[in-house]
């Protein structure tokens, strides 16, 4: 083709104006040669904040932050190779939370494929089935028809918002020359409009008729962003009703009274189990982060269990579920309230899970008083200041700050809580704090383990580090979540093969990276290093708390 370096740049021109249409908020591009000639058309645009990031895997995670924040489109831009296969981790996230990426991987052309040539894989379809859709396009074939490929284009670019958000993947084979010596870009293109239908609800009569008929309704929300209208609207619902909430931390459904706390201590006990077996089970939102709670409804099954899901969409985590609700959560509760029914759900039934949280109250407590990592967390949970940002670590932090849940804690309503769930890996939480905090004009903190933090050290490789991030490493030799675990901590290789420390010096570390480092040797009656680091306002910095060595209680 003649002047293809040409046609490259009018196409990855006209790519960034239909990435706008689209509500695309950000780009973050990993440097490559043959994927210049799409990345440096978005970088010249100036239509969106581009980020450049040079370890993939870190810049995808990168990704994921800002379109957590946003709830918008974000592109990702790579060159051929292994460097896509980096994104992986963090398109399987974006898949299981529904967030929006946009991937622009460049390839080889087909001819070069499979016959050894350098920095080729077979890239076409990589990521599937974690993928919402995956393209292969030549815009070469387009070459007389660039309507037609600005359609298809914006119709890939639409497919990670509707009908349901997540990642998509466009793979894009390029043939050299690759750069053009035209530093000017085309002139700005009319894209054609895209208009989602709004969502359809199926809140209707006969689900009031029917909800009616159940003495005991429980609630349990899964993973959810901060919605403080939901929030709002829950805490009237379920105190008019007297219904009882069993949500997570990563629900953000924080300082409703009838949330119940300790559901994992009150559920270890079987004849409890069977006392508490709801009528109704209502869930909506994610993944839910108790395997008590998990193991309670499905071995304890409720009549009958409706999902609430504005996309229609329903993973059947407690293996009873009999019917899909289409409709948000908050408009699905507002409808019930707006209609003043007259639900039958006893107030006993809300007591008896309140009266066995008092009872375990104690229990936690005297966990508390010998579970130092607990005490930690909780430690840091109560300093923090409501309106803040909490990050959440994977394995122990998510889990030791759900134990904790805010209990009592009046200052806590407008805490938002994050943490990768989808697919629970520790691979990315640094890099996906940094992301977020990026966008946020709030205080950020991320409670981390050590282990996870190392995994994802590169994520301090960046030159777009917020200055409103505070990162706190419980430094606890390895993985501390296996000395807990029942299982793994009776095995002989419980130190060599699950814990598997590697020291690393933290201080070293963050000192290579220019960031500020503070250091606190644990101890119950002095954490003021801990207080000082919480509340003092300055650039994104590391508190590292070194944790005495003795065996910690079991959490599973």
């Amino acid at each position: 083709m003649t002047n293809r370096p040409e046609y490259y740049l009018k196409v990855f021109t006209q790519l960034s104006y239909i990435a706008k249409s689209c509500g695309v908020c950000a780009a973050v591009l990993s440097p490559g040669s043959r994927s210049a000639a799409i990345a440096l058309p978005v970088f010249r645009s100036g239509l969106f904040k581009s980020y450049v990031i040079n370890d993939e895997r870190s810049a995808a995670y990168f990704a994921l932050g800002i379109a957590r924040f946003h709830q918008k489109p974000v592109l990702l831009v790579c060159t051929s190779g292994t460097a896509v296969l980096n994104y992986s981790p963090a398109v399987a996230e974006a898949f299981n939370q529904r967030l929006p990426l946009i991937v622009l991987s460049a390839d080889r052309p087909p001819e070069w494929i499979g016959i050894g040539e350098n920095q080729t894989i077979f890239q076409q379809d990589v990521f599937k089935p974690n993928i919402r859709f995956s393209y292969h396009i030549d815009i070469e074939s387009y070459k007389e028809k660039e309507d037609d490929l600005k359609d298809f284009l914006s119709s890939a670019f639409h497919s990670s918002v509707y009908p349901v958000p997540g990642p998509v993947h466009i793979n894009l084979p390029l043939r050299e020359p690759l750069y053009s010596k035209v530093f000017k870009l085309p002139e700005s293109v009319q894209i054609k409009n895209y208009n989602h239908p709004e969502i359809t609800q199926s809140i209707d009569i006969q689900i009031f008729n029917k909800i009616n008929e159940f003495q005991r309704i429980l609630i349990v929300p899964g993973m959810s962003g901060y919605n403080l209208r939901l929030r709002n609207i829950l805490e009237v619902f379920t105190n008019r009703y007297h219904i009882p909430l069993l949500a997570d931390i990563t629900a953000n459904l924080h300082g409703i009274q009838t949330v119940v706390h300790h559901p994992d201590f009150i559920l270890q006990n079987e004849k409890n189990r069977l006392q508490l077996r709801p009528g109704l089970l209502l869930t909506f939102g994610k993944y839910t982060v108790s395997k008590k709670v998990k193991e309670f409804l499905r071995q304890n099954k409720p009549t009958e269990h409706w999902h609430i899901d504005p996309y229609n969409e329903s993973a059947d985590t407690y293996q009873c579920l009999t019917r899909t609700i289409q409709a948000t959560p908050e408009d699905f509760f507002e409808c019930i309230l707006e209609n003043k029914l007259s639900l039958s759900s006893p107030s006993d039934y809300l007591k008896l899970w309140k009266d066995f949280e008092n009872q375990y109250h104690i229990e936690y407590l005297q966990k508390l008083d010998h579970d130092d990592e607990l005490y930690l967390v909780s430690y840091i949970m109560q300093m923090i200041p409501d309106g803040s940002v909490l990050h959440l670590g994977n394995s122990m932090p998510v889990r030791l700050a759900n134990e904790y849940g805010f209990y009592k804690q009046p200052q806590c309503k407008q805490i938002q809580v994050y943490s990768n769930r989808g697919t629970s890996g520790i691979d990315g939480s640094v890099s996906t704090a940094f992301g977020f905090s990026s966008q946020s004009d709030k205080q950020n903190f991320l409670i981390i383990g050590d282990q996870s933090f190392i995994y994802d050290s590169n994520a301090l490789w960046n030159k777009y580090l917020p200055d409103n991030l505070k990162i706190i490493v419980i430094s606890n030799k390895g993985g501390n979540i296996f000395r807990r675990m029942e299982g793994p901590s009776a095995q002989a290789e419980i130190e060599s093969y699950f814990a598997s420390y590697v020291p690393v010096d933290i201080y070293a570390l963050a000192k290579s990276f220019h960031i500020d480092y503070h250091k606190l040797v644990f101890d119950r009656n002095d954490l003021s290093v801990l207080e000082k680091f919480i509340k003092e306002k300055e650039r994104t910095a590391i508190l590292e708390v070194i944790m005495p060595d003795k065996k910690a209680s079991n959490l599973f």
